[in-house]
């Protein structure tokens, strides 16, 4: 059997496939990894719920891994990430602190403001001797400080903290409501400090590359209005009365490009379907930013259409906060992203 058929019958065969199965697949070959890693049929994988809870992390990095091949490595291309080493240093400087390089003021208050707000419902952020915050904190700075061209933005919070939580929480217990927070604080807490710190930054610096996320996390978001424009001309194609609707409301499509791709869908997304869809997001690229926002309209185009400007903010809601907490509309959703079948790498 050639590499054609052996790749052949494997693409046929994912659906029957766990991630860790998947992931050896893609070790076999190089041809064989470029052509699974862009398969429609890794959505037959990963809209099943895992047998392990952290399986998710590990098919992160091997993904991340094993996809670098055309993209710059984070420590190669100075344009993007500098990342200096100045521990000799450290010891003869009095104050000198080699994981800030260059410290901006502006840039520190908004990450401190932003940490507050993260995720306040998991034990984690909620109770400061948790140490969610001040993991959460030194993992952003450190992104700031090391990636010049991204500075900091709003939703990078949101990524970095359900980085986190899949690393320090990853069978979701510690999800609370607020009547449930005051009961037993402290049962969530970041023992292995340092190791989440470097394994959270290991993971987002792979999504930067993976996703191309300076186009969105840039300054000024250099790409948002072609990440708008790419959407809109999606939406026309597979639900066309969404993007008339929209419109017709005074909607602007920017909205949803800084609401759900910004954030990576984080602060949208319950995490029990989220860590799905990045499964399916790191695997596919960053074209699969635009499949999930079409499968999510698409899904909904019924109840879109019926919608003023005020109850489609507060369906928006609805679908983070109701919907998608049931598994058969996260199952309704991966089964709207399969037939979406021309967004893709090369569309």
């Amino acid at each position: 059997m050639d590499y054609e058929e052996l790749t052949l019958a494997l693409s046929f065969s994912l659906r029957f496939l766990h991630r860790s199965d998947y992931v050896n697949c893609l070790c076999l070959n190089t041809k064989i990894r470029n052509r699974l890693l862009h398969s429609d049929s890794v959505l037959s994988i990963v809209r099943r719920k895992p047998r392990y809870g952290d399986i998710h992390t590990k098919f992160w990095k091997a993904i991340m891994l094993l996809g670098q091949e055309g993209f710059v490595d984070v420590r190669s291309d100075d344009d993007n990430c500098v990342e200096l080493a100045f521990e000799d240093l450290s010891k003869s400087i009095p104050n000198f602190h080699p994981e800030r390089l260059m410290k901006d003021e502006g840039i520190d208050g908004e990450i401190r403001r932003d940490v507050i707000r993260t995720f306040h419902n998991h034990k984690l952020f909620h109770y400061p001797g948790n140490r969610g915050q001040e993991v959460l904190e030194v993992v952003l700075r450190r992104i700031s400080d090391n990636f010049f061209n991204l500075g900091y933005c709003q939703g990078m919070n949101y990524v970095a903290g359900a980085v986190i939580v899949s690393l320090a929480d990853p069978q979701l217990v510690h999800f609370c409501s607020e009547s449930d927070l005051e009961s037993n604080p402290n049962s969530c807490q970041i023992q292995n400090e340092r190791q989440i710190i470097d394994e959270t930054y290991s993971i987002i610096t792979g999504m930067i590359f993976r996703l191309q996320l300076s186009r969105l996390w840039g300054y000024g978001f250099p790409d948002m209005p072609l990440y708008s424009y790419a959407l809109k001309c999606y939406l026309q194609e597979y639900c066309p009365a969404v993007v008339s609707h929209l419109s017709s409301i005074g909607f602007d499509l920017s909205i949803i490009v800084a609401r759900w791709f910004i954030p990576l869908f984080s602060d949208n997304i319950p995490f029990s379907c989220l860590f799905r869809l990045w499964d399916f997001l790191l695997s596919y690229g960053f074209c699969g930013l635009f499949r999930i926002a079409v499968g999510l309209f698409r899904l909904y185009e019924t109840e879109i259409v019926a919608c003023e400007i005020v109850t489609f903010s507060d369906l928006l809601n609805r679908i983070s906060n109701e919907d998608l907490v049931k598994e058969s509309n996260v199952q309704r959703l991966f089964s709207v992203l399969m037939t979406l079948t021309t967004i893709n790498p090369n569309s």
